[in-house]
Parts: structure tokens; sequence; C-alpha cells
């Protein structure tokens, strides 16, 4: 069409150059043809755009389809995975320590949200057959002023801000107090409370015929399907709508990558398996460096020593201590002035501070305690990351350590990002290699894809050129996917040239 338009064009000019212009006669005359010539060619880019219009109709008439979101499904799966396995306590299942760690820092949150989280907690104590009453938050006199609100009806933020007031300045430390009350209420009802996930267990273990081997299952069906899930529709919007550049996944783009990729650029579409595979690692690696300081942790740990039965001795001491705080109570007359407080509120103060430094002690050592139960030199890597993310003490220091002012809804979303990656069945590293691995996982996943006759050793050197490579891939695997769902790689191209047309 465009070479008769060409021609059609040159004969016009031709005949226009021959017309004589001498007299006013003739300009008349030629001054019509010109017109005349002008609104033929008018009508022929009226048709041209009409015809270009008609050809973006299908992809105009086209609309997203809705894809299918499992996620409360897969996150309510890995919950009965985290309340099915051996690798946590009733207190890590009941998301207790995640109460208790954000008390332990309550500086770091709104006043507001710290009484939150007790309530919070009083109530898990009652989901768990644990029922608590104002009696049992008796750690020191001070706790059993504050806690008596939360068992009141109506409780609003302005009678907590008076009571916190009132208590506050008596006992600046209260939060700490309520803390340590909630940890002694723990420890008092540990039997109930894993009697309690025992029962929870049972009932999630009664829907499945192979318990956690069958939530496995589910779960790792759901994620491939979702990650598997193409949609031929809301891939031809995307090109069409140019989130992706069609001109990035043409056959000849594809020839580029693969000839690099493969040494003998014997690349077929039979090896689309193998560029799956690839992506796959490639994937799982970038994931593996992201976390790889929190792995190195867990092996210098798991090297490091550690007193026998230190869990043990170590909650004997405080429950010795709470014994002697829980006399001194008693002693408390509570009956202070402006001039003194009361006689005993020093030695409350020093146990109080001398438990507190053995829970510390214990929650700067909960992952080395973790690692030396769970771990041994066969442990692979998916179960040290499975481990941390059962422990949210662990987690919450590792995400704070890493990013500067993180919020506590941001450490969730870490923790969640972290724990999805743990599980994505298409895995392959991270459930292979050892604790006791030394060698780098770049050079397994070089080694290995060498010997499909495929060239990575360059593209593994940093991580823009692992995120590169990955973009590489992203698009080989693309192409093939457009090619079975049939969708036409040369029509979209004419569609991206018609866009940048006016058709107006």
């Amino acid at each position: 069409m465009l070479e008769k338009l060409e021609k059609e064009i040159e004969l016009t000019e031709e005949l226009l150059n021959g017309l004589p212009v001498n007299n006013k006669k003739n300009k008349e005359r030629f001054l019509k043809e010109i017109s005349l010539e002008m609104e033929s060619y008018q009508k022929k880019i009226d048709d041209v755009k009409t015809e270009l219009k008609r050809r973006l109709e299908p992809f105009e008439n086209l609309k997203y389809e809705e894809i299918s979101n499992n996620d409360v499904v897969l996150k309510n799966l890995l919950k009965a995975l985290s309340y099915t396995n051996t690798l946590s306590t009733a207190y890590e299942k009941l998301d207790l320590d995640k109460i208790v760690y954000q008390l332990t820092n309550y500086s770091d949150d709104e006043l507001i949200n710290n009484n939150i989280k007790i309530l919070k907690a009083i109530n898990i104590f009652k989901a768990a057959n644990c029922p608590l009453m104002v009696k049992d938050f008796n750690y020191t006199n001070e706790v059993h002023e504050y806690v008596p609100m939360f068992f009141e009806e109506g409780l609003t933020n302005q009678k907590i801000k008076e009571v916190f007031d009132n208590v506050y300045w008596k006992c600046p430390d209260i939060m700490i107090r309520v803390e340590l009350n909630l940890r002694y209420l723990y420890l008092k009802n540990k039997a109930r409370c894993e009697k309690y996930i025992e029962l929870v267990n049972r009932q999630v273990k009664e829907r499945f015929t192979k318990a956690e081997t069958s939530i496995l299952d589910d779960y790792n069906f759901l994620r491939r399907k979702q990650k598997e899930f193409s949609s031929k529709t809301n891939m031809i919007l995307d090109f069409y709508n140019q989130n992706k550049d069609i001109e990035e996944y043409t056959d000849e783009k594809i020839a580029a990558i693969t000839a690099n990729l493969f040494k003998n650029n014997d690349y077929d579409e039979s090896k689309i398996v193998v560029i799956k595979q690839l992506l796959n690692s490639l994937k799982e690696y970038k994931s593996y460096l992201k976390y790889k300081d929190l792995i190195d942790k867990a092996r210098e740990l798991y090297k490091d020593n550690i007193e026998k039965d230190y869990m043990k001795k170590t909650l004997k001491k405080i429950s010795g201590l709470e014994g002697k705080l829980f006399k001194l109570n008693k002693k408390d007359a509570s009956k202070e002035s402006k001039t003194s407080t009361s006689k005993v509120e020093p030695e409350i103060n020093a146990k109080i501070a001398e438990i507190k430094a053995l829970y510390d002690e214990i929650d700067t050592n909960i992952f080395k305690v973790a690692i030396k139960e769970h771990i041994r030199d066969n442990s692979t890597l998916f179960k040290v990351l499975l481990l941390a993310c059962q422990y949210y003490k662990i987690l919450a220091d590792y995400f704070k350590e890493k990013e500067e002012g993180i919020t506590y809804d941001v450490i969730d979303q870490r923790i969640d990002e972290l724990f999805d990656f743990t599980m994505d069945p298409s895995n392959t590293l991270i459930n292979n290699v050892t604790i006791l691995e030394e060698r780098e996982l770049s050079d397994i996943i070089i080694t290995n894809y060498k010997m499909l006759n495929i060239n990575i050793e360059e593209s593994l050197a940093d991580e823009s050129s692992i995120e590169s490579l990955i973009s590489d891939l992203e698009r080989i695997v693309t192409n093939y996917q457009m090619k079975v769902l049939g969708i036409p790689i040369s029509k979209l191209r004419d569609a991206k040239m018609i866009k940048a047309i006016d058709l107006n």
C-alpha cells in the first residue's frame, strides 16, 4: 500500500508540475487541481486512520482478567505449618513472644499501641483456655493498680491515659513490669498453653490425611499454581498499554540473548525447561544473598558453645528471684508521701532489675538456644531459615539492624517476605545445602549450568549482573509463553506503531 501511495504522489507531482500557470485562468485551474488532490489525499488519510483504528479495536475491547488471589489461603496454611512444626514452643506459636518483645521496647511505640498489646495478650491467654483475672497481675503493686482497666467494659483512650499518668510517675518502668508479669503468666500456664496448641494441631490434622505433609502439599500446589498462571488477555494488555515494550520480546532480541548464554548457540525451545530452572535458581540465589548475613550468623552461633541446660538453669534463677519479689510485695505497704517511698521499694527495684537482666540475657541468646536444640550438621539452610521464622525476637532484631527506624508494620512485612522465600516450592539450593557447606552457592550454580552448556560465570559477579540476567531469562520465558498462547508479536508491534500516530 505504501509503494502504491508513493507512486501516486510521484505521478501527481509530475501532473501538477506540468500544468501552466502563466495566466489567471491557468492559475485558477492549477489551484483547483491542487484542491482536488488535497481532498483526495485527505480522504485517503481518513480511510487509513479508519483502518488503523479498526486494527486497534480488538485490543481496545480487551479488559484485564481478575486473577484469583490465594494469599489468604496460603497465609492460613503457613500458620497451620507454624503450629504443627516442632521448632518453637506455644510461647512463639501464640505470638506472645511478639507482644513481649514490643513491650520490652515500649519506647519505640505510642502509649495506646502498647496498651493494645497488653489487651491482646490477655485475649490470647483467654483463647488458649487460660482466662486471666485481675489478681493474676500481681507482679508488683503498681502492675496490680495499672491492669484492672483492661478487664473493665468500655475502655477508652482517655481512661488509659489517666491511669497511665497516675501510675507512671510512681513507677516509670511500669511497661517493663507488665512485660515481666506476662512472661511469668506464660510460664505459670505453660502446660495449659501447650495443651491448647496440641488441641489446635489435632483439629488441623483431622482436616488433612497426612497432616504436615498434606498441608505442605496443598501450600506448594497453590504457590506453583499462582506462580505459573499466565493470562493471555493480561499479557496482551501489558504489551498494548506499553507496561512492557514488545520490542524487547521479539525473536531477534531473544536470539541475541540465547547466543550469549549457550556456548555453541544451540538453543531451541526444547531447552525452555532449563531456562526456567536457571531463572528459578537465580531468583533463589538473589534472595539468598539478601539473607546471607542471617545465615552466616546462624553458622557462627552453631559453632559456639552454650552452657548445658542454659534455659532451664536461667529460668530457675528467675523463679527464685520472683519468689523473693512476691514476698517483698507483701511487705510493701504502699504508704508513700512527698518525702519518701515504701521502705522495700529499693529492694523491689533491685529484684526487678535482676529478673529483667536475666530475661534480656535469654533474649540475647534465644537464636543460639534454638539452633543448639534443632540444628544438626546435616541440617539444610531451609531448616535454618524456617527456624528463624518461628522466633519474632530473632527477626525483629535482624531487620532493625538492617533498616534504621523500621516500624513494626514493616517488620511484619519483612518477616512475611522471608517466610515466603523460605517456603517457595521452586527452591533447590537452600533445600539441599547444609549449614556446614563452605562452598559459595554461586560456584555451585555456575558448575551445574556449565555442564548444561550454559555460561553464566560473569553474570553472577555482582547484584546488577544477576538482575540483568534474570531480566533476560524472563524475556525468553515470556517469548515462549506468547507462542504457546498464540499471541502475535507482529500485530502487537504494529499496534505500538499505530498508537504512536495521532489518529484524531
